[in-house]
């Protein structure tokens, strides 16, 4: 089993990023030209329905008092190798202390790959049209920092046989809503256009670092080196990606999570990341 864990604050993404991952891996079938499939597991489709399809209700177990949101399980076959790959949204995104956060993320000691979502709202250095579009846009980078913190403190304190196993967890920082930022200036537009797995795993991966390296300075440049900082604080590794076209944030309801300018196939790159950081897939010449 692949576990997979999501961290951010409140309406950074989080849940519509797991519809739009379902979504293109079970639907649109996208990445079937790298030997990619999945759906959901058939014991978890009722899960899915009851507590994410066609709503995006935040997990608020910690104030509210609510059960704890169940994780999704997928069943993947790559290259004709099965594959667990567990969704664990319930993260701890209203616990305040790294107690708080235990109570919530009961994986932390057989996690493998960590998602830490920050969207627009937490660049403090972007022009404030930018970074506060729509009704969602109330997160903060004090506040997304301190819940990176949370969470790698608590992904540490797992039982100290773990901690070889930590060395090999896939940190990744997902920047959220990115094409909110379409239109700002210097931002890596080619981050938004659809991702192309025609070209193998090869081709996909170079892609990746490619805009990762013009992507990085950029969230640097416009207040986000912190987090940076924190997400790589975990075990000295860390990724980066942008994620788009998964909802829209100006919605009347205030439900939803993103703009629609983007790709939403954008959402599998975490995916992708994880497969390749593990060696579940590989460049074959």
């Amino acid at each position: 089993m692949l576990v997979i864990a999501l961290w951010g604050e409140s309406g950074a993404g989080k849940t519509a990023f797991v519809k739009a991952l379902i979504n293109q891996l079970e639907l649109e079938n996208t990445l079937k030209p790298l030997g990619i499939t999945g759906e959901l597991a058939p014991g978890w489709r009722q899960t899915y329905k009851n507590e994410y399809l066609n709503k995006n209700e935040p997990t608020h177990p910690i104030l509210s008092g609510q059960p704890l949101r169940k994780p999704l399980v997928l069943e993947v076959e790559v290259n004709g190798r099965m594959l667990n790959v567990l969704l664990y949204d319930t993260s701890g995104e209203e616990g305040k202390t790294e107690e708080e956060a235990q109570n919530q993320y009961h994986f932390a000691h057989i996690t493998d790959v960590l998602l830490f979502f920050a969207p627009p709202a937490t660049l403090d250095k972007l022009p404030a049209e930018a970074r506060r579009r729509g009704r969602r846009a109330t997160q903060s980078k004090l506040l997304t920092r301190e819940k990176i913190q949370v969470a790698v403190d608590v992904a540490k304190g797992s039982p100290r046989q773990m901690r070889r196993r930590q060395k090999l967890v896939v940190p990744i920082f997902v920047l959220s809503k990115a094409d909110q930022l379409s239109e700002a200036t210097g931002f890596p537009v080619d981050v938004l256009k659809p991702r192309k797995y025609d070209r193998g795993v090869r081709g996909v991966i170079s892609d990746l670092n490619a805009e990762a390296d013009e992507l990085v300075p950029y969230i640097i440049d416009k207040g986000g080196e912190t987090l940076l900082h924190k997400v790589q604080s975990f075990n000295g590794k860390g990724r980066c990606v942008a994620v788009s076209g998964t909802g829209s944030d100006d919605d009347d309801s205030g439900t939803a999570s993103a703009s629609v300018a983007g790709a939403p196939n954008r959402c599998l790159d975490p995916l992708i990341i994880a497969l390749w950081e593990l060696g579940f897939i590989e460049a074959k010449p």
